[in-house]
This record gives C-alpha cells, sequence and structure tokens, in this order.
C-alpha cells in the first residue's frame, strides 16, 4: 500500500509543478512535459557508439 501513496504522492507533486508553471507553457509545452512524464520509464537516451564507421558519402 505505501507504493501506492509513494507514486500518488509523485504524480501528486508533478501536477502541483505544471500547474504552477502552465501559465508560462503554451499548450504543446504543457502537453510535452505531460508525455515525457508518462513515458519517460520507456524513453531511454540511446548510448553514443563510436565504434561503428562513419557512412559513405557519394
Amino acid at each position: 500500500m505505501s507504493r501506492i501513496k509513494e507514486k500518488l504522492a509523485e504524480a501528486s507533486a508533478f501536477l502541483q509543478g505544471l500547474i504552477f508553471t502552465a501559465e508560462q507553457l503554451t499548450n504543446p509545452q504543457r502537453w510535452e512535459r505531460i508525455l515525457l512524464r508518462i513515458f519517460e520509464r520507456f524513453i531511454q537516451p540511446k548510448p553514443e557508439n563510436t565504434d561503428l564507421p562513419a557512412p559513405a558519402t557519394g
């Protein structure tokens, strides 16, 4: 049960922060923040792989 309370508290804190800054953001910026928060667990930064050769040009 404490895990549920923890997640609800995190969601509440996020929404309170969004409400605080919402007037300064455009609608697309608000949605971007909301969607990034929802999908942050699934969006992983792509590691830079320097072992790959540069693409051929020509």
